[in-house]
């Protein structure tokens, strides 16, 4: 699997962990340094700010071991594991 199909798959987990009112995106973003690093932008209606997560490391974790589990922060501090298996 290609590193801009991992990022869709995680994507769409982390589109049903958050429901509808975040939006996500798969991007290549080229660093200031000419890097290219892959990431998955968050956005909401109204906020001028948009977090990136970069994919490129959990993609070797998941190129080396084939399933990557997550710590996923939930509504009302509790805290629930997902599991992401592509």
């Amino acid at each position: 699997m290609e590193i801009m199909d991992f990022c869709q798959k995680v994507k769409k987990n982390l589109a049903e962990e958050i429901g509808e009112e975040m939006t996500l995106s798969v991007k290549q973003i080229t660093k200031n340094n000419g890097v290219v690093l892959h990431g998955i932008t968050v956005s909401k209606d109204g906020m001028n700010i948009s977090p990136n997560i970069y994919m490129d490391g959990l993609y070797a974790a998941y190129e080396e071991a084939k399933a990557v589990s997550l710590r996923t922060p939930a509504h009302k501090k509790r805290q629930r594991k997902s599991s992401i298996v592509l």
